[in-house]
């Protein structure tokens, strides 16, 4: 990465600290992990300007001129992904004064964490020599995130990651209790395993969005942070995954095609059939854990973890199916999913795909090989696309056995019409319905 400066100082010795306060690691060692926590200092100073005056456009601009302008590379990518504002940071800071009071000491101590960076790293390349290198950043956030790796940055949320028990949380309770519970795992304590965590995603192939990918990237990060820095992960997931592992593993199979699940599983709130937040980190890591335990070279197997490629479709089902996680092979679980959705049968009153149906026909039918749900229901323009839709004059709704439902159309002469049921019908199952097209044309 290029060190040198934006900005010109005449005096060479101004220059050297400047340099100095944006690298901590900028010691005699040319091949210690850069570590940069300008940010930090940038944003007390904002901070601390923002308490001078009651009048909020000064205090944006303070924000804004002291911090934002200032951002490092790592903070800005922070505030891309995050989407953070400066009122958003205006916000926070006059929301939740006693935290940030309890929190401002913890990021004084910059050197004591860089040990532990330092350490995490060092171990990390022991493991996985391909490692190539990542600058790690101590951001400020407003509570989006703890942590994130994004191409060669490592983005540190210290605003989470650099809390323990005595932060004064109580000023979340009722309005962000995550972070209130976050807190209470002593973060400081596992600042190693997550930097090794986001690190392990600087270093990553892409997931593709399927709910497997992502809680497999995620899981791989988790192993090799928590593996390397020897200590069981903190987090509830993996105190009700090994409680629960049927119930998990079983659920995670049923939903594991369907990407509308992914909300109960990753990024999510206690508000899900678990009760926990992110159950996906806990399944993703038990498939790497497992492949980890397997291997005879455990270096091997990291370098396999980390370098997966997962638009790979043949390479992810082999390194999972290797596991023997799940009950069945992946194709297996596909299949039995295929076999186990809904379908169409057909439309009562004609059969689909016909050339010469009655104008006269008031109300259409479609019948399901199961009961459905009542509150899941979705139509949709065909290929053709409105103008050649079946417009619904009225919704009907669902038989007493919830095996049909129906709605009123009106249909005019010498028309093609089109109708789509997506995946939006739902039995009582939780299966969704294979996509259906109603497709017909009415007699001249």
């Amino acid at each position: 990465m290029n060190r040198r400066p934006t900005r010109c100082y005449a005096n060479p010795y101004a220059l050297i600290l400047v340099v100095c306060l944006n690298f901590v690691s900028c010691g005699n060692d040319r091949n210690q992990q850069p570590i940069v926590s300008s940010d930090i200092s940038n944003f007390w100073e904002a901070y601390d300007q923002v308490q001078t005056t009651q009048d909020t456009i000064e205090q944006q601009n303070y924000l804004q001129t002291l911090f934002l302008d200032k951002a490092s590379p790592g903070q800005q990518r922070m505030i891309a992904a995050r989407n953070y504002t400066v009122g958003e940071y205006l916000d926070v800071i006059k929301k939740y004064p006693n935290f940030w009071k309890s929190l401002r000491p913890n990021t004084m101590n910059i050197d004591q964490h860089n040990k532990e960076i330092h350490e995490g790293v060092k171990k990390l390349k022991e493991w996985y020599p391909s490692l190539k290198e990542s600058t790690v950043y101590y951001t400020m956030g407003a509570f989006r995130s703890p942590g994130t790796g994004i191409d060669s940055l490592v983005l540190i949320g210290s605003e989470f990651a650099l809390g323990d028990t005595g932060m004064d949380t109580k000023e979340f309770v009722g309005d962000k209790d995550h972070i209130v519970t976050y807190h209470q795992i002593d973060p400081l304590k596992h600042l190693q395993s997550l930097t090794i965590h986001e690190y392990v995603h600087s270093q990553q192939n892409q997931p593709v969005y399927n709910l497997l990918s992502q809680c497999l990237y995620e899981g791989v990060g988790e192993l090799i942070g928590t593996e390397l820095a020897e200590e069981p992960s903190p987090w509830t997931a993996f105190e009700y995954g090994p409680k629960n592992e049927k119930f998990v593993q079983e659920t995670f199979e049923k939903q594991l095609f369907d990407n509308r699940n992914m909300g109960d599983w990753l990024w999510n709130d206690t508000n899900n059939p678990f009760g926990t937040r992110d159950m996906g980190y806990y399944v993703g890591y038990r498939i790497a854990r497992l492949h980890f335990d397997k291997a005879t070279d455990k270096k091997q197997a990291i370098k396999e973890l980390i370098e997966l490629d997962y638009e790979d479709e043949d390479a992810v089902e082999q390194l999972v199916n290797g596991t023997g996680y799940f009950s069945k092979s992946l194709e297996e679980l596909y299949t039995t999913y295929e076999n186990d959705r809904p379908k169409v049968m057909g439309i009562k009153q004609f059969e689909n795909g016909g050339l010469e149906v009655d104008t006269a026909t008031k109300v259409v039918t479609i019948q399901f090989s199961e009961p459905m749900d009542p509150d899941h229901r979705g139509f949709d323009f065909g290929p053709l696309g409105k103008d050649y839709a079946m417009i619904m004059t009225k919704y009907l709704g669902f038989s007493e056995d919830r095996t049909e439902v129906s709605f009123e159309v009106s249909l005019q002469p010498g028309r093609k019409y089109q109708l789509q049921l997506p995946s939006k019908f739902m039995d009582a199952s939780g299966y969704f319905n294979k996509p259906y097209l109603i497709e017909f044309e009415t007699k001249k």
